[in-house]
């Protein structure tokens, strides 16, 4: 019997494994601290069919980081009106510590977002 539960428990184990794990949501509150040359991603819950779309607000400190893609990942099974995940990536330049701010903008065009989330870099 004990043989048979270490079976089923490496079993299970094996098939999360293989799956994959989903992206996490990027934590504003935990300061991202990563190595000059590397690239990091800050990931944040969205829902472009909405409308509602997340922005960078104000410039980046290029000199610390800079921008280098956004991509999409909807939620599985993908189904009308349901979410996803934003995946922001960035460069990390050179040692020193920035903020990267995003804002989540209205469909209506606005310039002033409803909600904006902050967070820190700090590249060694």
């Amino acid at each position: 019997m004990r043989q048979f539960c270490f079976l089923i428990l490496g079993i299970l184990l094996l098939m999360i494994t293989a799956c994959g794990g989903r992206l996490k949501v990027t934590d504003p509150a935990v300061p991202l601290e990563v190595a000059a040359g590397k690239t990091f991603d800050i990931v944040i819950g969205a829902n472009p069919t909405t409308g509602y779309e997340w922005q960078l607000v104000g410039a980046l400190d290029e000199v610390v980081v800079q921008f280098v893609t956004k991509t999409y990942e909807p939620d599985k099974p993908v189904v009308a009106g349901s979410g996803g995940l934003d995946v922001w990536r960035f460069q990390a330049v050179s040692p020193g510590e920035s903020q990267i701010v995003l804002g989540h903008f209205p469909p209506d065009g606005s310039d002033v977002p409803e909600q904006t989330v902050t967070f820190t870099v700090i590249v060694q």
